[in-house]
C-alpha cells in the first residue's frame, strides 16, 4: 500500500537502466558510437588514412550528410557545418539529438552537415580543447591537423566550400568549436562565418591559436 501503481512498471524500468548502465549491453556495432543506445546513417563515412593511425592505434574518420537540391554558391560549392560531439559521445548522438528536422532544414538550405570523430581511448572519443578533455587533451593530440585534413577532403570530392564555414559542438565540442575559430581566423585554410558553442568555453592559455588572444 505504500507503493503507487507506477511503482509496477517504474522499477522495472529502473532496474534496466541500472543494468544496462553497469554492464554496458549495448550491440558491438554500437559501442564506441553511442552512449544513447542508437547508431545513426550516413551518406558517406569517409576515412583519413593520411592523419591515421592516432595515438591509440585507430583510423581517424569523419561522417557526413549532403546536401539535397539546395543552393549553391556561384562555383557550384556548398556552405559546410561541423557539429562536434562531446566528450564520450559521438557523431551518431550529434544527429540523434539535433533531430530529423535539424538535418533536413540544413540540407536544404544545401549544407554540408560534417560529423567529425573524435580519438577513442577506454571506449570515450574526446577532442584536444586545449584544457578539455580526456585523453586527446591529455597527451597533447593534433586535432587541428584532422580538422584540417577533413576541409581538404570535403572541398576535393564533395564540393565543400571552405570559407563558408560554420562550426557547432557540445561541451567537449564547443571547447573544440572555439579553438578551431581561432585557429583558422587568418582564413587562409578556412573561413569561419560562424560559431554555436553549447555549454563550452575558449580552453586554451598557451597555445598556438594566438589569434584569439591579441598580443
Amino acid at each position: 500500500g505504500l507503493c503507487h501503481p507506477l511503482c509496477g512498471v517504474l522499477v522495472p524500468v529502473l532496474v534496466a537502466i541500472i543494468v544496462a548502465l553497469a554492464y554496458d549491453i549495448r550491440p558491438a556495432d554500437v559501442k564506441g558510437n553511442s552512449i544513447i543506445f542508437v547508431k545513426q546513417t550516413f551518406d558517406e563515412v569517409v576515412q583519413l588514412p593520411a592523419v591515421s593511425p592516432d595515438p591509440f592505434g585507430n583510423d581517424r574518420y569523419f561522417n557526413l550528410d549532403l546536401p539535397w537540391a539546395g543552393p549553391a554558391a556561384a562555383d557550384g560549392r556548398h556552405p559546410i557545418l561541423l557539429i562536434l560531439h562531446g566528450a564520450g559521445s559521438s557523431g551518431d548522438d550529434m544527429k540523434s539529438l539535433l533531430g530529423a528536422r535539424f538535418s533536413d532544414r540544413a540540407r536544404e538550405a544545401g549544407f554540408i552537415m560534417v560529423y567529425p570523430s573524435g580519438v577513442l581511448r577506454g571506449g570515450d572519443k574526446t577532442w584536444n580543447g586545449g584544457t578539455c578533455c580526456g585523453a586527446a587533451k591529455s597527451t597533447q593530440v593534433d586535432d587541428g591537423v584532422y580538422f584540417d585534413a577533413v576541409l581538404e577532403h570535403i572541398a576535393e570530392h564533395f564540393r565543400g566550400d571552405p570559407h563558408r564555414l560554420f562550426l557547432t559542438g557540445v561541451s567537449n565540442g564547443a571547447f573544440m568549436a572555439h579553438r578551431l575559430a581561432c585557429r583558422w581566423a587568418g582564413g587562409t585554410t578556412a573561413t569561419v562565418r560562424a560559431i554555436a558553442p553549447y555549454n563550452g568555453a575558449i580552453g586554451f592559455a598557451k597555445s598556438a591559436e594566438t589569434a584569439c588572444r591579441g598580443p
